[in-house]
């Protein structure tokens, strides 16, 4: 990296925070927030690993968020997914990030006709996802429920699914796009940090059911596109699903939010930022050639 103007590294915590940047050269990371298996829900991480490995795991946590904590005191300036985000990178790193909220592909995932029929879980198939849950609430339902992701809880998951939830398996693009836009809902009782598959489903124009908690008050208009629940659990879920029909969310307000979270704005958002350290970095060092890339940079478009 000794010939790079500046250096955008991505990552989940401080892992690829880590890269040799030279002092002289700013740089600029973008964190999708607290990697959750090492602080918040680590417990419910380690109930997904082999019962050997689980003590092992455990003794290495502290290690891990010291290392965590070293690594994301290297980057100059720190851009993150969601305001939920940047509050708990502040808690726990003391560090002020700007929020970008990540891209989603609203190009790719449209709206288009389709029976609306059944609910949608998208999701890997893990304690935290919470799918036990979901599939709990369906049982006594007469709707449906489809199941779309893999994971270490398959198996169990099949085992206590009662007849009316189906489980699809890891999806790609084009099979997600067809359970999208065939849901009535998607359902995500998670605390996501932001919630990609909230806004994919938002921009096929399907609403969502999920929790007040976390990044979904962001990627989510409670009420507009879809019900957020202060406390979710089966019941809850199973009511919010009985109220969807008279629930005034339409395709097209979810359509509408989904495209504020659009690759080109996302683009436009990073851009502006980096240019600004480019900026502020040639200005205090006096480098011209620096400031000339800066200059150079505000005048061309955006990347696609």
């Amino acid at each position: 990296m000794q010939d790079a103007d500046i250096v955008l590294s991505i990552t989940q915590g401080g892992w690829s925070a880590a890269a040799r940047v030279p002092l002289s050269t700013p740089h600029v990371c973008y964190s999708f927030g607290l990697p959750p298996h090492v602080y918040g829900f680590s417990q419910t991480y380690l109930n997904d690993e082999p019962r050997a490995l689980r003590p092992v795991l455990r003794a290495a946590l502290p290690a891990l968020r010291a290392y965590d904590r070293n690594m994301l005191r290297r980057p100059r300036r720190l851009i993150t997914c969601s305001e939920f985000a940047a509050r708990e990178l502040q808690r726990v790193h003391g560090r002020l990030a700007a929020v970008v909220h990540p891209p989603v592909r609203t190009h790719v995932f449209t709206p288009g006709p389709a029976d609306r029929q059944t609910f949608l879980m998208v999701a890997r198939l893990v304690s935290f996802k919470r799918v036990d849950m979901v599939v709990e609430a369906f049982r006594g339902l007469e709707e449906k429920l489809v199941v779309a992701g893999d994971g270490p809880a398959l198996a169990q998951l099949r085992r206590i699914a009662p007849a009316n939830v189906s489980f699809v398996g890891a999806c790609d693009d084009a099979a997600l796009l067809r359970h999208y836009r065939s849901s009535r809902a998607l359902i995500c009782p998670s605390v996501e940090t932001f919630g990609i598959a909230m806004c994919e489903a938002q921009a096929c124009g399907t609403p969502v059911i999920g929790a007040r908690a976390g990044g979904a008050r962001e990627s989510v208009r409670d009420g507009v596109t879809g019900i957020l629940l202060d406390h979710p659990d089966a019941r809850s879920i199973a009511e919010s699903v009985r109220a969807l029909e008279s629930a005034a969310l339409s395709p097209r307000a979810c359509r509408e939010f989904a495209e504020r979270f659009s690759e080109d704005r996302f683009t436009r958002a990073i851009d502006r930022i980096l240019i600004e350290e480019l900026g502020a970095t040639a200005g205090a060092s006096g480098d011209r050639e620096l400031a000339d890339v800066a200059r150079r940079s505000r005048s061309r478009p955006p990347a696609r």
